[in-house]
This record gives C-alpha cells, structure tokens and sequence, in this order.
C-alpha cells in the first residue's frame, strides 16, 4: 500500500492530505462511462421517437388537410354539375311547356267557317254598300276594320261578340255609282277568347299570355286578314 502521509524532518506527526479526487485519477471507470453512453442513447431515442411522431401526426394532418380540399373540391364539382343540370332540366321544362301553350294557342285560333263572303247589297245602284258575312266555329269576341292601303277605316253591324255556327253581315264601305272596284284592300279581324263576367257565354281561356281582350282596342289575341276581291259588277245585280 502506497503511503499516505509522509513526516519532514523538524515537524513532529505533521502530515499532508494528498488529493484523491477523480480528476486527479485520470479515466472513468468503464462502468461509469456505460452508463454515461446508455442515458445519452435513451435520449437520443425518445429525441428521435418524439420527432417521428410529430412527423407522423404532420403528415396525418397534411393528408387530411389533402383529403378536405379534394373532398371540397368534389363538392363543388358535383355541385357544379347538380346545377347545370337543374338549369338544363328547367330550360327543357319551359320550353315544353312554352310548345305546349303554342300548340294550344294555335288549336284555339278562329276558324272560319267557309271563307268571308264579299258582295254588294242595295236597292238601286245609286246607293250600293259593299257588305261581308262571316261564320266561326267557335265563339269569340272580334274587331274588323277595312284597310285602304293606306289607313284603317271600322266596319260597322258586327256585334263585340260572335256565336259560334252563326252567320253575322257586316257593312265594309259605302259603293258609289260608277265604282267599279273596292277601295278596302283587306279585312283585319281581331280576336280575343269570351270574358267572364263580361260576355253572354260560357267564358273560355287560352294559356299564353296574349292580349285578353277586356277593352279590345289594343293587339288582338288572334288577327286574321282576308283579302277584300272585287265583287260582281253593280249592273249585273239590277240587269
């Protein structure tokens, strides 16, 4: 055993503590230095558990953050195609239901019943009137008006509303002595269906949205023109 104190000459049972601490020892021992080396793996381990798991809960995050915007994205898409559907669906809808209201409208216009008849009446041929006759199948209310070629002249004796199957005379113009042709080139007749509460019939309705003929001055539901011919020549009727 190596010596720990040491006496100098003169000085009696003084002695001197040598140093003995572990720097002064040189190495750790190997056990110390084991132990040193598996705490520092044990950190680095749950250093590095710690950051793959928050690597994994970023990516599970990014993924559903992907997942949401596709998933949004779809939506919208889908949405987007629902809509245009819904639009083209409502445009084929009222365009049948447009060609339907057409169809009617054109089943319901005025149908003559033989063609207008034109002729001239009158006691003598000084005071000749050039008249017309008219006959529909169904029943409406009606304006005639005469065209010149140049205004619009009434018709008179035709009532606001005629009866279907029946025969109603109506007075186009005034014939003079020597007239040998028609001044009313055309007969514009203006239709519209009965009203109720207004008309003496079982009132009828059409489903377009024409005119409806309450006051009847304005466009007619339907208008018809018949071409005015000249009528047989007066001396013919007096011959």
């Amino acid at each position: 055993m190596a010596r720990l104190f040491s006496r100098k000459p003169g000085l009696a049972n003084h002695s001197r503590e040598l140093d003995v601490s572990p720097t002064s020892q040189g190495p750790l021992p190997r056990s110390a230095s084991m132990n040193y080396n598996a705490a520092s793996w044990v950190i680095a381990t749950a250093a590095a558990v710690v950051a793959l798991a928050a690597w994994w809960e970023t990516r599970k995050a990014r993924q559903a953050a992907e997942g949401s915007e596709k998933s949004a994205k779809a939506s919208a898409e889908a949405a987007g195609r629902s809509a245009d559907e819904a639009e083209r669906m409502t445009r084929i809808e009222s365009d049948r239901l447009r060609d339907e209201r057409d169809a009617r409208h054109e089943a319901l216009a005025p149908v003559l019943e033989g063609k207008v008849t034109i002729d001239l009446e009158g006691a003598n041929p000084n005071r000749l009137g050039l008249f017309g006759w008219i006959t529909l199948a169904r029943t409406y209310r009606v304006q005639a008006e005469g065209w010149t070629g140049s205004a619009l002249t009434p018709t008179s004796g035709l009532p606001v509303l005629l009866h279907a199957h029946t025969r109603y005379k109506f007075h186009i113009e005034h014939w003079p002595n020597g007239r040998t042709k028609p001044q009313t080139q055309e007969l514009r007749f203006r239709f519209w269906p009965p009203v109720a509460d207004l008309d003496d019939t079982d009132a009828w309705t059409c489903p377009c949205h024409r005119p409806s003929g309450e006051t009847m001055n304005g466009p007619g539901h339907w208008e018809v023109r018949v071409p005015v011919e000249p009528p047989v020549e007066p001396f013919a009727l007096f011959s």
